[in-house]
């Protein structure tokens, strides 16, 4: 019996001895790492932290799956309700992401990132007012949240207040002067105000620092373009931006290149990743 328990407690240290080491993997960014020590560990903790590995690796459904799992372990970890709230936003299932976030809101009442993601549910939902309130909440508990300023900014831009876009995205990019989505946005704001020689220099910048905008940032260089009454030049941009991807750049080819209209856009949501 004796020998049995020993056994036992090795087996229970080992475990745990990996399971810490999986945590560390994880924080490291050392995803695959992270589900190799865990394989096989089915308690509540390890199910969690395999469904927070699949969602950095943006293994959106397998992610809920786990979450749902390690809920249905009996986790008593409030993380539970947060990242799997975070992970159904992103999904689009916004009901069920609102219901988890607000039971995280019960637990952790003072935690801006809860704000935040509630904001994100409201602003992809289109209720700006109550996307705003969630955002000055984020803001009250961490004033240099730059996710909530960012946010901020695409608010105030589904609301065409352009001012106000340009400056929330102005103090974004104090906080973080590297961040090309928010120097994306920026021009964004740059084109709606009229202000289209800025915006081709600000789409220039991004272009060059991220080569993952270059579809969306021709879209826009091409309305700036246009602005300026330079029609060859947009349209060349928005032939670039659908050989690069861009879904939208088509329709404007068709309205303004071929058939000699103005140009009509979609509204188009923007949220980063930190």
């Amino acid at each position: 019996m004796r020998y049995f328990m020993v056994l036992f407690l090795g087996i229970s240290l080992n475990m745990a001895a990996q399971f810490n080491d999986a945590q560390t993997a994880f924080l490291n960014g050392q995803y695959d790492k992270t589900l190799s020590l865990i394989e096989g560990d089915e308690s509540p903790a390890a199910l969690l932290l395999k469904a927070d590995v699949l969602h950095k690796m943006e293994r959106l459904e397998e992610a809920l799956e786990m979450y749902n799992l390690a809920e249905n372990a009996s986790t008593n970890d409030p993380n539970l309700f947060l990242n799997r709230g975070i992970c159904l936003s992103t999904l689009g299932y916004t009901t069920a992401a609102e219901d988890d976030l607000l039971q995280f809101h019960l637990l952790e009442p003072n935690n801006p990132k809860v704000h935040y993601y509630l904001a994100v549910v409201d602003y992809l939902d289109e209720n700006l007012r109550e996307a705003l309130f969630h955002i000055n909440e984020a803001l009250k508990l961490e004033d240099g949240y730059m996710e909530a300023h960012y946010l901020k900014g695409a608010v105030f831009v589904a609301q065409n207040k352009m001012i106000s876009a340009k400056e929330a995205f102005e103090y974004c990019l104090q906080i973080n002067p590297q961040n090309s989505r928010t120097l994306l946005n920026l021009g964004i704001t740059m084109v709606e105000s009229y202000e289209f020689a800025e915006a081709i220099e600000t789409f220039d910048e991004a272009m060059k620092k991220d080569e993952s905008l270059i579809a969306e940032a021709l879209y826009y260089r091409g309305l700036a373009n246009n602005g300026l009454h330079l029609k060859e030049e947009a349209c060349a941009d928005w032939n670039e931006a659908v050989k690069a991807g861009d879904k939208y750049a088509n329709e404007l080819v068709t309205q303004v290149c071929i058939k000699g209209k103005k140009p009509s856009r979609k509204q188009r949501k923007t949220i980063a990743s930190f």
